[in-house]
């Protein structure tokens, strides 16, 4: 696997006039070698060479966390007295351009501008994203695992089987957490729980507010799922819950105008016109509310459900919360179309 990947980013290096590709911290590292680099302020680095072996420049103290896989690359650790800079730079020769890791540190990126004068420097991301955009089927198997473990969390969520009202957003964030990790998660990545007003700030860090009923939400989760060959696969979810028996007219028709925007960008996407599709809102039973909103006409092919389901794709809901919920009970789902459940790769 590791090894096409690399064949693939060389074919990409030599139609692009690139000598040396190197990636240190970041999702790519992990993508085309199986390890993830710690933000250290210690360099490692991913050295691909258009034509020659690959070699992993690491701190001597993270050598143990390598699993090693010599035939994809080689090790070189460096202590604490050594230049790893300058290792770098004896890996990469007369290099005329170096594609460089989107992520790695600008204070790296200046010492090896300063030990490599003569080098052209552009981003990796040329080379690597059109390799990593387009998954092939145990990927897409991964990302569906990811997904489908924080859409039976958002379920209940939405049933009612968490509470909410009464609950502090930090505490709601914790169980969250708690269900991403239990879900067979190896990290949460975030769990964010906005109530009221906070609703209004997407990256709101969850405190002590006090939910009360009669308010919106947001909660924005989603984690890690870390497979054998050290790559990480993601999930994000959001679900928007109204904590009483139904949300205000004036919160509605907010969201009736975000849905409308979102319907209409979506159809305006290559593969959405292909599919002919436009999002619904309705009022469905709680039992269906996972997978009703992202049902599709029958005659779609699979190729367009992936196209729905993972081409950054997910969907928002606004749900009826109540403090004592039933499996009977019916619940108010508007469903509208944004970026979501992706991967770390």
């Amino acid at each position: 696997m590791f090894a096409s990947r690399l064949d693939r980013a060389r074919a990409r290096m030599e139609a692009d006039g690139v000598d040396v590709l190197m990636l240190s911290v970041g999702s790519d590292l992990p993508y085309f070698c199986g390890y993830e680099a710690m933000p250290l302020e210690r360099i490692t680095m991913l050295v691909v060479p258009r034509e020659g072996d690959a070699t992993l420049v690491i701190p001597g103290l993270e050598r143990a966390r390598v699993h090693e896989r010599p035939e994809i690359f080689s090790v070189a650790p460096w202590g604490e007295t050594e230049d790893p800079i300058a290792k770098i730079a004896d890996l990469a020769g007369a290099a005329d351009t170096v594609a460089i890791g989107d992520h790695m540190w600008a204070g790296f990126l200046v010492d090896l501008i300063n030990q490599m004068p003569n080098t052209s420097f552009r981003r990796a991301s040329s080379i690597t994203s059109p390799i990593r955009q387009v998954k092939d089927a145990e990927e897409i198997a991964r990302l569906r695992e990811a997904g489908a473990a924080v859409d039976r969390i958002a379920t209940r969520l939405q049933r009612g089987e968490i509470p909410l009202v009464g609950q502090t957003e930090a505490a709601v964030s914790a169980e969250l957490g708690r269900q991403i990790l239990e879900e067979g998660h190896d990290r949460v990545n975030f769990a964010i729980v906005a109530a009221g007003e906070n609703a209004a700030s997407p990256h709101h860090h969850a405190g002590e507010r006090v939910i009360r009923a009669g308010e919106p939400v947001l909660c924005d989760f989603g984690g890690t799922m870390i497979g054998d060959d050290g790559i990480g696969y993601c999930s994000d979810i959001t679900r928007n819950i109204w904590t009483d028996d139904r949300p205000d007219r004036e919160y509605l028709e907010a969201y009736a105008v975000l849905h409308e925007a979102q319907a209409a960008a979506v159809r305006g996407l290559p593969w959405a016109r292909a599919a002919v599709w436009a999002p619904t809102a309705t009022a469905i039973p709680v039992s269906a509310t996972t997978r009703a909103n992202r049902a599709k006409p029958s005659s779609e092919s699979p190729a367009r459900m992936r196209g729905w389901r993972w081409a950054w794709a997910y969907t928002r809901q606004v749900a009826v919360h109540s403090s004592a919920p039933t499996a009977a009970a019916p619940m108010t789902s508007v469903s509208s179309v944004g970026r979501g459940a992706g991967s770390q790769t």
